[in-house]
């Protein structure tokens, strides 16, 4: 048997879910300006269970402001105790004021999300959304090994270059962040999260954002604001390239350099994240993704109106 809590036991349990950086309360608060709604599964090995939300107007989301949160669950959780631990969850909520409950599972590529959906299906949810994220599997091998022909022969025209990979303390957030939002503003793809709610977010969760560029000649071609949303992830949130240097592909650099990072830092997985603008998914992004290694991974979207 699962027990619903508002407070995180004081034991933890060998198997229990990993923790995303977004489903911990102090993202959770800064990202929305509201305390976060945390309710977790305990049962006698400790916590096997949780999930966070965020107020809408009468709906609990998990998570506002967050690409992918949702409900987390230990290996060792059976159907049955899931389904009854969520309608306590539910319970509460309802007796709270809100009308509908909306969780944004993360990609199945962070763990099997079967039983999650499952429980889900059975607890009447529906459906709402379906989203491809991008992840590439970071292992012993080198990047170019992933690549197609095509990128690889774009990659080692950029190093004859001599790009420099860096990677930037967390001082220089700001100016990275900075740069970034000018680029994308140059090709019309606004950044999706202000600067001054990003710092506050790297803030709030010290170790998990970091700056990343790539230079030629000392001019800064292409960089990133990423995000170690897991103990074995690093989102590649906010990339951004200088347009007057397309030709030489700065970000197949940037790119490479992260996932070098990333074995140094024994990241398994370098999530390049989704490709969708204002709503619809770039066929142009996808193919990019594609052609450096990256495999599509689902995310799902599940809403359910509390009776």
């Amino acid at each position: 048997m699962i027990e619903l809590s508002r407070e995180l036991p004081d034991k933890s349990m060998a198997n229990e879910p990993e923790q995303l950086l977004y489903g911990l309360p102090a993202y959770g608060k800064v990202s929305s300006g509201q305390e976060p709604l945390c309710f977790y599964g305990l049962s006698l090995g400790g916590l096997c269970c949780r999930v966070s939300f965020t107020a809408g107007e009468h709906e609990a989301i998990s998570l506002m402001n967050a690409p992918f949160s949702g409900i987390d669950i230990a290996p060792s959780c059976t159907h049955s105790e899931v389904l009854a631990w969520l309608q306590q969850v539910e319970k509460h909520l309802k007796s709270a004021g809100y009308k509908t409950v909306t969780l944004h599972q993360p990609p199945a590529v962070y763990g099997n999300q079967s039983l999650v959906e499952r429980v889900l299906t059975a607890s009447g949810y529906q459906l709402i959304s379906s989203r491809n994220f991008h992840v590439i599997s970071v292992n012993e091998r080198p990047l170019t090994s992933q690549m197609s022909g095509m990128q690889l022969r774009r990659f080692r025209k950029l190093l004859r270059e001599e790009p420099v990979f860096e990677s930037y303390d967390s001082s220089a957030l700001s100016t990275v962040f900075r740069q970034i939002e000018q680029w994308r503003n140059t090709v019309d793809q606004p950044v999706s999260l202000g600067k001054e709610q990003v710092l506050e977010q790297a803030k709030a969760c010290k170790g998990h954002y970091h700056a990343f560029g790539l230079s030629l000649k000392n001019r800064l071609a292409a960089a990133t604001v990423a995000v170690r949303v897991r103990e074995d992830a690093l989102y590649h949130f906010l990339p951004a390239s200088d347009r007057e240097l397309h030709s030489v592909s700065p970000m197949v650099g940037l790119v490479n350099g992260l996932y070098d990072w990333c074995r140094q830092q024994g990241i398994t997985m370098l999530d390049l994240g989704s490709s969708y603008v204002r709503g619809i998914e770039k066929a142009s992004l996808v193919r990019f993704k594609e052609s450096l290694g990256a495999k599509a991974s689902v995310a799902l979207s599940w809403q359910k109106t509390l009776s």
